[in-house]
């Protein structure tokens, strides 16, 4: 190889190790960058930014602004800079397009406040929970054996960061979806895993022909009941409280469209066989079963799907220790295992859903 060559070849490789060894320090310090733009939003910083876009702050101001110490504000200030949330022009701080992101984006909001306020503390514990199958993680929220059965009882800023994060996702993908379900619409819908209730709702402003059944975890169902306490006054929602898991629990039959709404992520792989049967086993002849679910190898935007693999680690540690966001072809092989045969996929639904149909084999 001539020289000019060897010495491209060289420098190419000194700075593909450069970009490398600089992710490694992003990834080794990657707490404290998310502990430093979690502060600034909560402690005023951001929004203190926000009312000077122009002529922006230095530290004394912004000290005084916020109520912090000069010590404190310089120590915001100067993480900020480092993470790119902030950025400084003769000798005073503004915000950047990520400081912009991080005080106003609903999803990044719903993202940060879920893994501060659900995971953060349990993810210390991802290798025992890993290595143990179990969600050691989870005493640091609820005394429960999985998070869907403490849910109810979590402390209010928890639960709510639950909850909305849960919503923001799946609230997005419910238009997209009710739109397919209806496309045929079904005279009786089994909604398996219903949590608050919210997709009932939605299926009963949609269609005022439709009578939704809601099937959880007894608990869930007072939830639910709760929330749809006018429907069920009209008698056009019903529930039935049971825990799936139990080799006994069964589904009541002769449904025409059965849902499924990021349910199967709470699930390893072989309860997912066994609850798809028995799902496969309640609906009617020539009903349709949906799944719909964050599938990362259905994703668009590779941030989306970076997005949804990272989500894993919250099952592993705080969820129940076994399940995880899944690729789409491993639910479609399972529901053929369970007697069923897919039908359709209809993807971009919201911001990052898929909706899977299943018709009886």
């Amino acid at each position: 190889m001539p020289q000019e060559e060897t010495l491209k070849a060289k420098d190419s490789h000194t700075s593909s190790l450069h970009r490398a060894m600089t992710e490694a320090q992003h990834l080794a310090f990657a707490p404290v960058s998310f502990m430093s733009a979690y502060c600034l939003k909560r402690m005023g910083v951001l929004e203190a930014l926000w009312q000077v876009l122009s002529e922006g702050m230095n530290e004394e101001e912004l000290a005084d602004e916020t109520g912090l110490s000069t010590y404190a504000a310089s120590v915001l200030l100067e993480s900020g800079l480092a993470i790119g949330a902030l950025a400084r022009r003769d000798d005073r701080y503004h915000l950047s397009k990520l400081g912009h992101v991080l005080r106003t984006d609903p999803m990044t909001d719903a993202n940060f406040e879920f893994i501060y306020r659900v995971c953060y503390q349990g993810l210390f514990h991802l290798e025992d929970s890993l290595r143990k199958g179990e969600p050691l993680g989870l005493p640091s929220i609820s005394s429960a054996k999985t998070v869907y059965e403490g849910l109810h009882d979590l402390a209010p800023p928890v639960r709510k960061a639950w909850l909305d994060f849960d919503h923001f996702y799946s609230d997005s993908a419910f238009g997209g979806a009710l739109a397919k379900i209806f496309s045929h619409p079904p005279r009786s819908l089994l909604d398996i895993g219903g949590n608050t209730g919210r997709f009932a709702k939605a299926c009963l402003d949609y269609n005022p022909s439709v009578r939704v059944t809601i099937c959880d975890l007894p608990q869930q169902i007072v939830m639910a009941g709760a929330f749809l306490e006018k429907e069920v006054d009209r008698g056009r929602v019903r529930f039935h409280g049971c825990d799936l898991l139990e080799p006994e629990a069964s589904l009541p039959a002769g449904h025409d469209a059965i849902w499924m709404s990021q349910f199967l992520v709470c699930f390893d792989e072989e309860t997912l066989t066994r609850i798809l049967s028995k799902a496969s086993a309640a609906l009617s002849p020539e009903g349709r079963l949906f799944i719909l679910d964050t599938f990362w190898d259905r994703q668009e935007d590779p941030v989306s799907a970076f997005c949804l693999i990272q989500t894993s680690p919250y099952f592993t540690t705080i969820a129940n220790g076994k399940s995880k966001i899944y690729r789409s072809d491993t639910i479609i092989e399972r529901a053929r295992q369970a007697g069923l045969l897919f039908q359709s996929v209809h993807d971009g639904l919201g911001i990052s859903h898929s909706l899977l149909t299943f018709v009886k084999a």
